[in-house]
């Protein structure tokens, strides 16, 4: 409360908790910013304040993780199963690849 003050340290012209500089790249996320906000809270059970430091990390995630994982992998599924109404329906491999595509 009143013997301690959380002051989050100042980087350039802003109060930040991370140093982007000091960041590994990463090929699905990149991180933008990390914002910083202090504050002292006073509940009225108790006479001391209570300081708070809220982090908030601003992500940015890249196109090619939503294409590989998701989106090509639907197309595909989708393609064969659309090519399963081709099959001739007497044949006893139409039932058999409708099988292996569930």
């Amino acid at each position: 409360g009143k013997t301690m003050d959380l002051i989050p340290r100042i980087i350039g012209d802003s109060f930040s908790a991370v140093d982007l500089g000091y960041m590994v790249a990463h090929s699905e996320f990149e991180l933008l910013a990390v914002n910083t906000i202090a504050r002292n809270v006073l509940y009225s059970c108790c006479p001391n304040p209570y300081p708070t430091i809220r982090y908030e990390f601003i992500f940015r995630r890249y196109a090619t993780a939503y294409v590989t994982s998701i989106i090509a992998p639907l197309m595909i599924v989708a393609i064969v199963s659309i090519l399963g109404h081709f099959l001739h329906p007497h044949a006893g491999e139409r039932i058999g690849f409708r099988v292996t595509m569930l």
